[in-house]
């Protein structure tokens, strides 16, 4: 099963920039260090978004977590580095209730 409405799903820029590729944040710095090895950069983040849509597009649910406030999606998969190599990821969304919009928690290496 894919994530509902992958295809408009959100990613804020501030999840991007200040949080996934930005090594100075004090819980996002390893993912940033992460990413910046996967060739994505705070110059170009958008990059970075699209990668992450499409792992969120063509990767299966791994599991769903009800929580008071809506519904969080966990996938497990692989996205495409800028160079081309896959890596394993693990990417979380949330979805409200009465929601129908994906965004983006958070996303984080596969070991």
């Amino acid at each position: 099963m894919k994530l509902p409405n992958s295809e408009q799903a959100i990613i804020e820029e501030s999840k991007l920039v200040g949080y996934l590729l930005n090594l100075s944040h004090p819980d996002g710095w390893s993912k940033a260090k992460f990413f910046f090895e996967l060739g994505f950069n705070r110059n170009n983040p958008q990059r970075l978004e699209e990668a992450l849509k499409q792992h969120a597009s063509q990767t299966n649910i791994l599991s769903i977590q009800e929580t008071p406030f809506g519904l969080k999606y966990v996938l497990e998969g692989n996205l495409v580095s800028i160079f081309g190599k896959p890596y394993k990821v693990r990417t979380i969304w949330f979805i409200g209730y009465n929601e129908s919009i994906p965004k983006l928690v958070t996303a984080y290496p596969v070991n």
